[in-house]
């Protein structure tokens, strides 16, 4: 019996050994309209997601460019990747997809690809769902990806981030694994309408911002995130991907030729994100003339000293509102623009997001 306890113990350590290195690298990334004729460098795309071993991309407007998009994955890592993406989902005449990519070598494709059926109409677009697994150990986890709607402001996104609590109860009910929920909820992690989800769940992402603001390269808003119930999964690390770092560009060129979203990821097991400098073949970024704040600032509206004409060039601004703004300076922020008659939360958070005002 001694010899028998002590080759069982043996093999568990070997087993345990040979555990101990499963790994996966997994992000979310809204690719803003991923898909239309913009000018978008499909390259860097590639470049960046290659860091991954999977990633849920919102905002996908033709399915046929995620099938380019894994296919320069798999010439760019060596690696088959896999690809998986949902019907249009929108009302009216504007829809989008989602998309799963994954790098098979790491990753296992276990099924239920699903579209939320969303029995209170809750959702302009329904999340999609699938089960994943670290292909070393087994680990296996639902992966939802979400793109919440924008509208006016939070009061017209709060019924959808409430609504994800249903969500998520049928997403437990549904699959026998931990949850991972991702995506552009374009909501803070504090927003009082996550109280809906209960606190037995949690975001990974807790500070900084993951909008690009073009003008300024700083980070605008903590809209992109991924909620998990903490103890279910091995996670290791989590953060925000600052690409344009990566790329040496400008947040005013990701923007163009990119997106205006960072990824935000998490990993699974003895593994880190690379955030070293990437050198992308044949992208159609042009090369950055410098990317101090200096340099970015060109062509900035200035709210404590532009024009009426400079001004009119503000979301939601015309001839008498930007005559207004002048009459209320000096700003110390943006949100100093709610003391204008008609510039109320949502419409400043417009301005915000826009990111073209000059840094105060």
């Amino acid at each position: 019996m001694p010899r028998i306890r002590a080759i069982c113990l043996a093999f568990a350590l070997v087993l345990a050994t040979a555990t101990a290195h499963a790994s996966i690298r997994a992000a979310s990334w809204n690719v803003r309209h991923l898909g239309w004729e913009n000018g978008k460098d499909l390259n860097s795309v590639a470049a960046v997601i290659n860091r991954f071993d999977l990633v849920a991309i919102e905002e996908v407007m033709d399915l046929e460019t995620v099938e380019r998009l894994a296919d320069k994955l798999s010439a760019l890592s060596g690696d088959d990747w896999g690809r998986l993406g949902s019907r249009a989902i929108g009302r009216g005449s504007y829809k989008e997809h989602y998309a799963f990519v994954w790098r098979k070598s790491a990753v296992s494709f276990e099924g239920g690809a699903t579209v939320y059926l969303d029995p209170g109409d809750i959702f302009a677009r329904q999340p999609l769902s699938a089960m994943f697994s670290d292909r070393e150990d087994g680990q296996r986890f639902v992966f939802a990806a979400v793109h919440i709607l924008y509208g006016d402001g939070p009061a017209d996104r709060t019924p959808e981030i409430r609504a994800l609590a249903d969500y998520w109860e049928w997403l437990e009910s549904s699959f026998d694994a931990p949850v991972v929920l991702a995506g552009d909820f374009n909501m803070t992690p504090d927003h009082s309408a996550w109280r809906a989800l209960g606190d037995a769940t949690t975001p990974l992402i807790r500070r900084g911002a993951t909008t690009l603001s073009s003008y300024d390269n700083r980070y605008a808003n903590l809209y992109d995130n991924i909620w998990v119930r903490p103890g279910q999964l091995e996670i290791t690390s989590s953060g925000i991907a600052r690409f344009p770092d990566w790329l040496d560009i400008t947040h005013k060129q990701a923007r163009k030729y990119v997106t205006d979203h960072a990824p935000v990821y998490f990993t699974l097991g003895d593994t880190r994100v690379d955030t070293s400098a990437l050198s992308v073949a044949g992208n159609r970024v042009p090369a950055a003339k410098g990317r101090s704040v200096a340099s970015t600032n060109d062509g900035c509206i200035d709210l404590n000293a532009g024009s009426v004409k400079e001004l009119e060039r503000l979301d939601q601004v015309g001839p008498s509102r930007a005559r207004a703004i002048i009459s209320h300076r000096p700003y110390e922020d943006i949100d100093g623009l709610r003391a204008v008659r008609g510039l109320g939360m949502s419409r400043v958070a417009d301005i915000r997001q826009a990111g073209n005002t000059c840094p105060l």
